[in-house]
Parts: structure tokens; sequence; C-alpha cells
């Protein structure tokens, strides 16, 4: 018996028992910690994956895996649970204060023509996304989304007289470790958020 056995009912049965419970509940009633790099993500909540992989196994054949009898990761429950058809999602790099301090110490804004002043198109985005976390929704969203959300944060928010661009801090927070872009076809990219 294996990570196999778990079929994609076994996994949605778990999150309904998981919601039910509660996150700290659940996790103490099969002894299972918080998740450190992986999450399943369904409905816009954040679930802990090796946890939901346990119990889902429990629903599938009767036996129920502790976090003891498994191996969470990518090679294991994450592929599992993307085989599945779910949506998997790291958030190590968010973990880790220290980590993101430093990132967002090296954060390059850019400053507009004959402004002093460094642009807000960055860190606005950066606090529309910490918002999407707090709120428990899924950390990707497709371009159309993010456009939508930042550009009437850019215009309330922003620089007087700056132009509300939100493909200018979805593109150059790339390479700020801070940020994400999946697919490049068109503008049906997703960023981090």
């Amino acid at each position: 018996m294996g990570l196999g056995d778990i079929r994609h009912e076994d996994i949605v049965a778990a999150t309904e028992e998981f919601r039910r419970l509660g996150r700290d509940n659940f996790l103490q009633t099969y002894g299972f910690g918080r998740a450190r790099s992986y999450e399943l993500v369904l409905d816009g909540l954040r679930y802990d994956s090796k946890a939901i992989a346990g119990v889902a196994h429990g629903h599938a054949t009767g036996d129920l895996l502790r976090a003891a009898d498994f191996s969470g990761g990518a090679a294991t429950v994450a592929r599992r649970l993307r085989e599945l058809g779910f949506v998997v999602e790291t958030g190590e790099a968010s973990r880790d204060g220290a980590a993101l301090l430093a990132r967002l110490r090296k954060l390059r804004v850019s400053r507009g023509p004959g402004n002093s002043a460094p642009s807000r198109h960055q860190p606005l985005s950066l606090l529309r996304a910490i918002a999407r976390e707090a709120d428990e929704r899924p950390r990707m969203a497709p371009w159309p989304q993010f456009r939508d959300e930042v550009g009437p944060l850019l215009v309330e928010f922003g620089l007087p007289n700056a132009k509300a661009t939100p493909e200018y801090p979805f593109w150059h927070l790339r390479g700020s470790e801070l940020w994400e872009v999946q697919g490049r076809s068109s503008w049906s990219r997703r960023c981090r958020g």
C-alpha cells in the first residue's frame, strides 16, 4: 500500500475533514506538522499536502498513513497530488523571514523621470500579494486578475501623476526572488501573489 492507492475523491474527502476540524485540530488529530514546502491548493484554500495525503490514504484503504510512514516532497506527495489533477504549490521561500527581508532590502525600485521619489509600483504589487496570502487565496493568479487588482491600487496609492502600469511590477519583480511568472505565451501568464 502506498500513495498510488489514493484517488481524487479520497483527497477531496480529506480536505473536507480538514475544513471541518480546522487546520490545527486536523494536524494534531492525525499527528502531522505544518507543511514546510508543499501545499495543496483547492477551491482557493491551502492544505498541508503530506497530512492530506496520509488521511486520504486512510479513506482509500482504511489504513491511515502517519507522518513517519512516508516521505513528503516533490517526488512523492506533490507528484501524486499533481497526477490526480490537483494544484500543489511551494512556499518555502516565503516562510523564511530572514531570507524574505534580505530579498526586500535588495529590491530595486525605479524612479520616474523628473521625480526623485521611488516608484510605488513594486511595493504595492507585493502588498497585494501579501493580502492574497493573508486571505489564504492561491498565490498564483492569471495576468488579467493581477492587472484588475493592482491597477486601481496604483491609481489610488501611486505617486502623483504616475501612470498606472501594472505590467511593470509584474515583469520587473521576476528577478527579485519574490515573484514567479509561469507560462510565456500571450498575456495568460500567471504571477505570484
